[in-house]
């Protein structure tokens, strides 16, 4: 473990006059500035009748997807390359080989240093998201906007995104060791990004791409949305990590593919066994988790967080509308538990003049975060049913607001702000329609 920490910290010395932290930092801050720049000049029209939020948690989400699919990509490219580069010049290879370390040591500080390099870029952009987000609300003040920091939401999110780094940074060290020259281990990182940018327009995923899992990773930006906290691209992540590593590692002990992998038949067999191996994890990796029950009977629980007067909250069947159950809501919280049995089929969750429909059967655990007022509705549903929850957890109402601002006369002596309602409601919306 000393040798470890002293090549670590040999490896850092290396890259101090590259510039990679500094550019970690930039990286990390650019979308969060130019966001809060682009507000400052062209502030977002936000109405009462918006559901409250966190300023940080709605910074952080928000360009979550851009950040990690582009610039955090970008930097792992470049920083793996720089870092395999500097040996690759100097001939520090044999050099370093001539200390009394192990080829595996010496492979696995470099990759080390690509991880506190990746991490680094991360924690800047959280940090910075936080930073603007903060600013921003004191400049463009409202009430629906909350300085509420959620600080397990944030080590979450930091930990998901620290583990979501390990396979792209294992693959492109593995690249830049193998391929001396600069040019080759950046084109194919920039292929890896062209394709994420091409699932991200025609919207899907090529899980047996490497890159491709941060793409699967932008589309769930708030764990609140998942089931479970560690999700199918963190695994991907980690799998990818384990084979690129091994094969980083031995292909720059062997000097070359064919020594590492084909220099004899022992070797050959070992190869060809390590390829059935990875078949058949990724094959059990790709395979859907099978619904599992969680005993008799059905459980209901969760949060209701509103200013509205809601005392309980009622179970439908979809299509007779015929009620299977209803719970008390007491402080916001409501909890309905049911032996009977319940065949798998379509409900309707009511409360209020609100509603969310879901499947439910027999074994299932549902368990709801639901944010409303009296126009909209977001919700965040976990259970052991999540395959069969594809909903929008969103009710925004298309034009409700800016037919309520007309129904409730709200500006009509200000025509300024009513215009700006008409456009914000319309682009909101505008997806709807195309």
């Amino acid at each position: 473990m000393k040798k470890l920490n002293t090549l670590v910290s040999t490896e850092w010395l290396k890259i101090k006059g590259l510039g990679l932290v500094y550019l970690a930092v930039a990286l990390g801050i650019l979308i969060p500035l130019l966001g809060f720049i682009f507000q400052i000049f062209n502030p977002v029209f936000i109405t009462p009748e918006e559901l409250p939020y966190s300023v940080f948690e709605s910074a952080i989400t928000e360009n979550f997807k851009a950040f990690t699919l582009f610039f955090l990509l970008l930097y792992i490219v470049i920083a793996a390359n720089r870092i395999a580069q500097i040996d690759h010049k100097n001939n520090g290879w044999q050099l370093m080989e001539t200390q009394p370390i192990s080829k595996f040591q010496l492979y696995f500080s470099k990759y080390l240093v690509v991880l506190v390099l990746s991490f680094l870029c991360i924690i800047s952009y959280l940090g910075s998201s936080i930073l603007f987000s903060l600013l921003d609300y004191y400049i463009h003040p409202s009430e629906v906007k909350l300085l509420t920091f959620d600080t397990v939401w944030f080590l979450k999110t930091l930990i998901r995104s620290c583990i979501a780094v390990l396979g792209i940074a294992a693959l492109q060290l593995c690249i830049s060791v193998a391929f001396p020259g600069f040019i080759w281990a950046f084109l194919i990182g920039i292929l890896g990004l062209i394709v994420n940018m091409f699932s991200l327009v025609q919207k899907q995923a090529f899980p047996y791409c490497p890159y491709n899992y941060l793409y699967i990773l932008g589309k769930s930006p708030n764990i609140r949305s998942l089931s479970q906290f560690i999700s199918y691209s963190e695994y991907l992540s980690i799998f990818w990590a384990i084979i690129f590593f091994i094969i980083g590692y031995f292909w720059y002990r062997g000097k070359s593919f064919k020594t590492a992998f084909l220099k004899n038949k022992k070797q050959i067999t070992v190869s060809t066994a390590f390829i059935l191996i990875l078949a058949a994890t990724f094959y059990i990796l790709q395979k859907p988790k099978p619904y599992k029950s969680e005993g008799e009977g059905i459980v209901i629980t969760g949060k209701l967080n509103t200013d509205l007067k809601i005392d309980s909250v009622k179970i439908f069947s979809k299509d007779f509308h015929k009620k299977i159950g209803s719970a008390a809501v007491k402080n916001g919280i409501f909890s309905w538990e049911t032996k009977q049995q319940i065949p798998f089929d379509l409900y309707s969750f009511e409360f209020g003049t609100k509603k969310i429909d879901f499947m439910m059967g027999n074994g299932d655990r549902f368990d709801f975060n639901i944010y409303c007022n009296a126009v909209k509705m977001q919700y965040f549903l976990t259970t052991n049913r999540s395959a069969e929850q594809n909903h929008k957890n969103q009710e925004d109402g298309f034009g409700f607001e800016f037919t309520y601002a007309i129904d409730e006369q709200k500006y009509n002596d200000d025509p300024k702000k009513f215009y700006e309602l008409a456009q914000s409601d319309w682009e909101k919306n505008i997806d709807r329609l195309t």
